[in-house]
């Protein structure tokens, strides 16, 4: 199972220049009531000591200077959230790549099946966001919907060498 659900993670995106994934975040989506995320930057702790150089090859250094890994895995009890972060991976992945522009103004929007559990966050909007790098460049894309709409949408980018991110875009629709 656990070799499954890393394959699954790394097979969702198919890129043709150089992808990573820095981070993924989602909140009230299945059973992710707050905001959880699933990091490939490394500890403080992997520096070069002498004899860990097999270790550090699994390092990559993103724009930002910061240490990922190029390679990870998640694991953990069963009924942990494992498969809905996939699910979430999947459906951050159909959103972008066109279903929100095929959809009539007065469908809902599918696939948003908030945190059920509670009272409170059946009707919020749901969270997602990823930090990448393609190429040179770091990204941080994110959205927040509701079965209705998408209230919010941003995307920002990080030249490698720049002190600060850059704002793309961002809209609000909230109303």
């Amino acid at each position: 199972m656990k070799l499954f659900v890393y394959l699954q993670l790394f097979q969702l995106f198919e890129f043709k220049s150089l992808f990573m994934l820095v981070e993924f975040t989602v909140g009230n989506f299945l059973s992710f009531k707050e905001p959880q995320t699933f990091s490939m930057e490394g500890t403080k702790a992997m520096t070069n000591h002498e004899g860990q150089e097999d270790e550090l090859e699994n390092i990559f250094y993103s724009p930002k200077q910061t240490k990922l890994l190029k390679s990870s895995i998640f694991y953990g009890a069963n009924n942990s959230g494992k498969s809905n972060l996939i699910k979430a991976l999947e459906f951050f992945k159909k959103f972008i790549l066109g279903s929100y522009n095929e959809q009539k103004p007065d469908e809902e929007i599918a696939g948003i099946v908030p945190f059920m559990l509670s009272e409170e966050t059946e009707k919020m909007p749901s969270f997602f966001e990823m930090v990448f790098v393609i190429e040179h460049t770091q990204f941080r894309y994110g959205f927040e919907l509701d079965r209705e709409k998408v209230n919010q949408e941003w995307l920002y980018a990080f030249e490698k060498g720049a002190k600060r991110e850059t704002k793309l875009f961002y809209k609000n629709r909230r109303k």
